[in-house]
């Protein structure tokens, strides 16, 4: 299972014989020349005969010397770091230029590539393409296969035989970013080669993943398991099905699939972690809901059949899938006249809805209280609404609407944040805009989801996350507590006189409900499972440097799972420090902290407010995921 037969041999010849699109493989051997790609030498990192062509055959109307400037104009871009200039560049290849036409005299617009017509563009892979590294003149790089559009570099595949080691796909990443001098260290490789680039690809055959320019982790590089709108059974294979590298070919490189994740599927977004700009190009589930969402729009009969639910399990990225759905919509005439509503509370969201809205020519209206949300609902403008939830207080929902707009050409998309505004806001929406189509983002649907939006658009649960590799599986420990009561025949004999006037059912019901609450917030309760959870967590989850959450059933609860474990962690230190066989760091142990993330409510007694600072919370969530020994200018990692 050699690398070249087993996966690059593999990999061209199923681009070589994509239906309907098939890419013209060029393969070049080890000693090569320029003149093979058509170009004047290895420092050209387009191929500069199929560019110039593209941009005569897409644009006729142009003049010799127009064709040198729009030349010129991709290839010598303005000054900035590999991120700025693959943003900028980006932007041409999505909306071009425009130019005066000499022949009409009107302006039109220079296309690089016909992201509306897949038939109008080349495609060509070329294995081994040769690139020298700047000031240099016998170093070179050679990625395995470079994929090009138009003579436009847009995807680098950087191949590994498949050695059973774990570290391939960690091992073709590296390379890439050593490609793309990313690595740190000076002049090893060649940034121009990247300018152009949508995506990366590091594959062995058997695990395929793909990331972008600003991705040199490998757990955000991510497979392409299902390759929308083919089936798995339309894929190529052998003996046994289709691999994962099969299934991520089909299903990026599929041209108009490819086309497509350029023009509305790839964003450039901070990053929650870092707070840095990164680039972000769409995963399938996203891919696939957006592309069913549009769908059902334009062919269904109601508001009920356009709208539905999709599924997404948490981390599947539901906040960009709205973004994406945005402007796939404007791909489209018949929905671009859309009002588009979104329901949600992540300012995050809104800033990316900002840029959103610039690249495709739309205002934003984020209305500030409710009336100014009415006024905002009665217009038939085609823009997009934000309204953040947390500005409005319950009460003025319960505000009964009108009815304010009857067009169609409205689409509600609500984040899952709002199922506890489904009554009210629910209600008000469904009198304000009768006919408008609502589609619900949700990891976690309950029944009240499905009356209230009816179908599923697109599933993806979190077995297929954990399939993926994007989310970790959960490994459950029972545990039990035990809660002895001295005298239960004397507890049993109150109980019955207190609420003697109480039947039977209604005694049942006080007994379960209020005897649970009760229990679960005990402080005799939590102090015995804060212990038992600090012990398996020292001794079973600490010296693998992971960190811990609780999930409590209520606010009281969560501060007093505080109080405790800060009780509690001092005692457990001591006992290591008296007998430490396991050799636990108890350096790190005794830097560990309890802190509580709780969202603020007005009748806060002053011990739970003190626990609802928004700002802290952003920085605790920070120090939370930052790794034991990592810091943020002398911030410690905490325990949450």
């Amino acid at each position: 299972m050699t690398e070249q037969k087993y996966v690059v041999d593999a990999l061209l010849e199923h681009l070589a014989t994509m239906p309907n699109f098939a890419w013209e493989v060029i393969r070049l051997q080890k000693t090569q020349s320029p003149a093979e790609t058509g170009r004047a030498n290895f420092g050209e990192v387009v191929l500069s005969a199929e560019l110039r062509g593209a941009i005569e055959r897409l644009n006729p109307w142009l003049e010799a010397d127009q064709v040198d400037h729009a030349l010129h104009t991709i290839l010598s871009p303005p000054l900035g770091s590999l991120l700025e200039v693959n943003q900028h560049v980006q932007g041409l290849l999505r909306s071009g230029y425009d130019e005066l036409n000499r022949k009409t005299g009107q302006t039109d617009t220079i296309r690089y590539v016909r992201l509306n017509d897949p038939n109008l563009n080349r495609y060509v892979a070329v294995e081994e393409f040769k690139v020298r590294v700047p000031g240099t003149n016998d170093k070179h790089i050679r990625p395995d296969v470079v994929l090009f559009v138009n003579g436009l570099p847009w995807a680098v595949i950087e191949c590994k035989a498949p050695k059973n080691s774990g570290e391939e796909i960690a091992e073709a990443i590296d390379q890439m970013m050593r490609y793309s001098n990313q690595r740190g260290h000076s002049n090893e490789g060649n940034p121009a080669l990247f300018w152009y680039n949508l995506c990366l690809v590091a594959t062995c055959r058997t695990v395929a993943k793909f990331g972008t320019i600003t991705t040199d982790v490998e757990n955000r590089f991510y497979r392409w398991n299902q390759p929308y709108p083919f089936d798995i059974n339309d894929l190529p294979h052998g003996a046994g099905p289709p691999n994962s590298q099969d299934r991520l070919v089909r299903g990026m490189f599929y041209p108009p699939t490819l086309l497509n994740l350029l023009q509305s599927f790839s964003v450039f977004s901070e990053d929650e972690e870092t707070g840095k700009i990164i680039k972000v190009v769409a995963r399938y589930q996203q891919y696939r809901a957006v592309l069913k969402t549009v769908q059902q729009l334009r062919t269904g009969d109601t508001p009920k059949k356009r709208g539905g639910i999709i599924w997404h399990t948490q981390g599947s990225g539901k906040s960009l899938t709205m973004l994406f759905l945005i402007r796939e919509m404007h791909r489209h005439a018949d929905l671009m006249p859309y009002k588009i509503v979104l329901l949600t509370d992540r300012r995050q969201l809104d800033n990316q809805i900002q840029e959103t809205a610039r690249s495709i020519g739309q205002t934003v209206q984020a209305p500030s209280n409710i009336s100014e949300l009415k006024a905002t609902l009665r217009n038939t403008n085609s823009e997009i609404v934000t309204v953040m939830i947390h500005k409005f207080q319950e009460r003025e929902y319960s505000t009964v609407f009108p009815e304010l707009n009857a067009s169609s050409n409205i689409l509600v998309m609500i984040d899952e944040a709002h199922r506890s505004q489904y009554s009210i806001m629910g209600s008000n929406l469904n009198k304000a805009l009768p006919q408008a189509t609502k589609v619900v983002f949700t990891g976690t649907p309950i029944e009240q989801t499905k009356r209230a939006f009816g179908h599923y658009i697109d599933y993806y649960t979190m077995r297929t996350a954990i399939e993926d590799e994007v989310t970790l599986g959960i490994i459950y420990e029972g545990r039990t507590h035990s809660a002895d009561i001295p005298d239960q025949t004397g507890m049993d004999a109150q109980f019955a006189d207190v609420f003697s006037n109480y039947n039977i059912q209604q005694r049942l019901q006080i007994l379960g409900f209020g005897t649970r609450e009760a229990y679960m917030e005990a402080e005799s309760t939590i102090a015995a499972k804060a212990e038992d959870m600090l012990r398996h967590y020292i001794t079973r989850v600490f010296p693998d440097g992971n960190k811990a959450q609780i999930v409590t059933l209520s606010r009281e609860a969560a501060h007093r799972y505080k109080l405790a474990i800060d009780a509690i962690l001092p005692k457990l230190i001591a006992e290591l420090e008296q007998n430490n066989s396991d050799g636990i760091d108890l350096a790190r142990l005794r830097e560990l902290e309890a802190q509580v993330i709780l969202s603020s409510a007005h009748n806060d007694p002053p011990y739970l407010a003190a626990y609802g600072n928004a700002s802290k919370h952003k920085e605790q969530i920070k120090r939370f995921k930052m790794q034991f020994g990592k810091t943020d200018r002398g911030v410690r990692a905490t325990l949450r």
